[in-house]
């Protein structure tokens, strides 16, 4: 049993960086970036741990005008001539 009485991440909800970067399709250092500048709500664990709660991600999301459901249609790029 661990220090939350066997619940894991999963069960509290809480996302890493890389599980975060993966949902919003972006780099890890886009994440810590947001964090830093105090956009995307984290939770710290220690000094070096961060994690992320789904609820605070889609609050983030709503905030920015897009739904966890949503996703903005695709441009195709102009091509170089």
């Amino acid at each position: 049993m661990d220090a939350f009485g066997g619940m894991v991440e999963d069960e509290l909800g809480l996302l890493t960086v890389k599980q975060v970067a993966a949902l919003f399709q972006v780099k890890p250092q886009w994440v810590y970036d947001e964090v830093e500048a105090g956009r995307l709500p984290s939770r710290r664990l220690g000094r070096r741990i961060l994690r992320f709660s789904r609820a605070d991600l889609a609050d983030y999301l709503e905030a920015a005008g897009t739904s966890p459901t949503e996703t903005a249609p695709v441009q195709p790029r102009p091509r170089a001539r």
